[in-house]
């Protein structure tokens, strides 16, 4: 069972992580590695609203996964990560250069850092009670 309750068109995170062993799953190897012989086309979603769901969605397994670790995160964590991921991505790896959809697509990046650790301090916060 995925976890993917196709009646109300979304999934359980928790059952997404226990069926994946507790990792995301986004680490293990599907075959053989090859060189494509071409330019490779990722659409990560249908929509601007789809992407951004999709990333709250991945969030939530994240800080599931993090949790089940017995991983926490400070108050400093939640609030710097966001922003040494913009500077990384936007400045160092010179998303700047996409214009105004790498500054987009960065930001929202940055921005589900910030959920996934908020995210995680929920959790930790809800377990402690």
């Amino acid at each position: 069972m995925s976890g993917w309750s196709a009646e109300e068109g979304q999934s359980d995170p928790l059952q997404d992580l226990e069926h994946h062993g507790g990792r995301l799953g986004l680490d293990r190897g599907c075959g053989a590695v090859e060189k494509l012989g071409g330019d490779l086309m990722h659409a990560s979603a249908e929509s601007l609203d789809a992407y951004i769901a999709k990333q709250n969605r991945y969030t939530t397994l994240q800080a599931a996964a993090l949790h089940a670790q017995g991983r926490s995160a400070s108050a400093l964590r939640v609030a710097l990560s966001p922003i040494a991921r913009f500077l990384r991505f936007y400045v160092l790896k010179l998303g700047f250069l996409d214009g105004i959809a790498g500054f987009a697509h960065i930001a929202i990046g940055a921005f589900a850092s910030f959920l996934k650790y908020a995210k995680l301090r929920a959790l930790d916060a809800n377990a402690r009670r």
